[in-house]
Parts: C-alpha cells; sequence; structure tokens
C-alpha cells in the first residue's frame, strides 16, 4: 500500500516544478503560431533590420536621393526612323515614246514644281510623225462632211494624248498648224523632285523613268 503513495507524491511534485518552471527568454513574446512551429521544430524567421550605408558607400554603388513627386511618368526613347511622302502623293514622269532630251527646265533633284510646269523637252521622229497625221486627218475633217473624217482626227488626238501630250498643246498644234520638232512633258502635280534619272541628250525608251515627284505637304 505505500508504493501507490509515494508515485502519487512524485507525480504532484513534478506537476508543482513544471508550473513553477520559466519559460525560456527565447520564447517570451511569441505568438501561438510562433510557438506551432517551435514544438514542430522550425526555427522563428529572422527579424528584418534597417540597412544603414554611409554617403561613400551610397556615391560608389550609385545610389541617389531624391523627393518623391505625384505626377506624370515619362521616358525618353532614341531610336532612328525613316520620313517618306505618303504614297497616294507620288507621280512618277515615264517616257512612252522614243526619243531624245533635247533641253531640261527642271535640272536638279529638290526642285518645287508646280502642275503643269514643263519638265523637259523631247525629240522623237515618232512625235513629229504623229503631229503630222493629226494636220492631215484636221485638213479631211474640215472639207469631208462624212464621220469618217472626224474620227481620224479624234484618233489622232487620242494618239498623242496616250504619250502624254497635253491638251493645250494639242490644241495649239491644230490652231497654228505648225509641226514642232521638239514637245514637253509636263509636270502632273505640286510637289518636289525626289529623283531625276535623265540628262540632256539622253536617249530614252518607253518605260524609262524620268522624274519622281511628291507632294510633300502630307
Amino acid at each position: 500500500m505505500k508504493r501507490p503513495l509515494v508515485l502519487a507524491f512524485a507525480a504532484l511534485v513534478g506537476a508543482a516544478a513544471c508550473r513553477d518552471e520559466p519559460a525560456p527568454p527565447a520564447m517570451e513574446g511569441m505568438s501561438a503560431e510562433e510557438h506551432a512551429r517551435m514544438s514542430e521544430g522550425e526555427a522563428p524567421a529572422p527579424e528584418r533590420q534597417p540597412v544603414h550605408i554611409s554617403v561613400e558607400q551610397a556615391r560608389a554603388i550609385g545610389v541617389t536621393f531624391t523627393t518623391a513627386e505625384r505626377g506624370p511618368l515619362a521616358r525618353t526613347v532614341r531610336t532612328v526612323g525613316q520620313v517618306v511622302p505618303a504614297e497616294p502623293n507620288l507621280a512618277e514622269i515615264t517616257a512612252k515614246v522614243d526619243g531624245f532630251v533635247e533641253e531640261l527646265y527642271v535640272n536638279a533633284t529638290g526642285a518645287p514644281v508646280r502642275r503643269g510646269q514643263p519638265l523637259l523637252t523631247l525629240y522623237s521622229p515618232m512625235l513629229v510623225a504623229a503631229q503630222e497625221e493629226l494636220l492631215a486627218a484636221a485638213r479631211l475633217a474640215a472639207t469631208v462632211e462624212a464621220d469618217d473624217g472626224q474620227a481620224l482626227l479624234e484618233a489622232a488626238r487620242r494618239r498623242l494624248a496616250y504619250w502624254d501630250i497635253s491638251p493645250d498643246q494639242i490644241a495649239r498644234l491644230e490652231r497654228t498648224g505648225e509641226v514642232t520638232k521638239t514637245l514637253s512633258l509636263n509636270a502632273p502635280m505640286d510637289g518636289v523632285v525626289l529623283e531625276k534619272m535623265v540628262v540632256a541628250g539622253q536617249a530614252v525608251m518607253p518605260g524609262m523613268k524620268l522624274y519622281r515627284v511628291a507632294d510633300l505637304t502630307t
């Protein structure tokens, strides 16, 4: 009967000792979650401390200080680009008949031109023959009452128009009756000469580009 009493007394002494034992200093002030982590064997996270550096250290690593302000965020980006004219404002003057450049009126890249301004004069035996055919058709239309004469006259006019001969030049030819050795090619629009691919005395062929003009207002 003495042994159970001895064991009960030892248990009471042990419980009292547990209640009176102070908690370790490291566990004081810890939350329940931190206590649980400690019981599971996890170490508490270290407390974050501010980092202090000297002025010399800040200057060495490139740290700069300024006052924070509210405002728009802007950034300058330097790049390269190409400025080109709008495609609807481009025109190319192309030869549509064999011939030779007699004289250049616009002889420099970058020169401004106006619509209808002569660019060059072109000598072409085919143009001379076409002018003579126009005058012959005009004389025939004046003497023949049938529609055939007028049809020939209109065909001769269209042939010159297809070669970019202006209506004013055709009308002057019919009015004066004089076949000119050369006919001029005019600017189709107001603009600036971007490219000049022809020189005086050069032989030209159908399809050869002579000028490139652009309206740079847009």
